[in-house]
């Protein structure tokens, strides 16, 4: 069994929009299994990372060797903090690729989460850590 092999990035994305050219810096974690980013890091702009990087890479279904569609993992840090109109263009997201992409959605506040998002997800509460053993 091969060590997984985990790939830190930080690189600026161009967005085309209609008026103008929007460039954010975006650190993605990655490995052959997985891409993990936080869109909230980006601030304001928030929505078209939603739009354009987390649509474009939930649109295109991974090979397998033998040739098989499979399926690719995103894990979204922090949902909680995106804007509305980010979550809103989350839950067309997942509706329309859900096929080709399962979300892993990583949030502090559910109730800070829109109800059509929530609505979509299987929710798994993790209690918080503690020194007890």
């Amino acid at each position: 069994m091969q060590p997984l092999q985990v790939k830190v990035e930080s690189r600026p994305w161009v967005i085309e929009l209609p008026s103008r050219k929007l460039e954010v810096d975006l650190t993605t974690l990655s490995s052959n299994h997985h891409v993990e980013i936080n869109p909230g890091d980006v601030g304001n702009n928030d929505r078209y990372v939603v739009q354009e990087i987390i649509k474009e890479m939930a649109k295109s279904r991974p090979m397998d060797i033998q040739g098989s569609k499979g399926f690719k993992v995103l894990v979204l840090s922090e949902v909680d903090r995106l804007s509305r109109e980010a979550q809103q263009s989350l839950r067309r997201t997942m509706e329309k690729y859900g096929a080709a992409c399962r979300l892993i959605m990583v949030c502090n506040n559910v109730s800070k989460v829109m109800d059509p998002v929530r609505s979509r997800c299987m929710a798994i509460r993790v209690a918080a850590p503690s020194d007890l053993q």
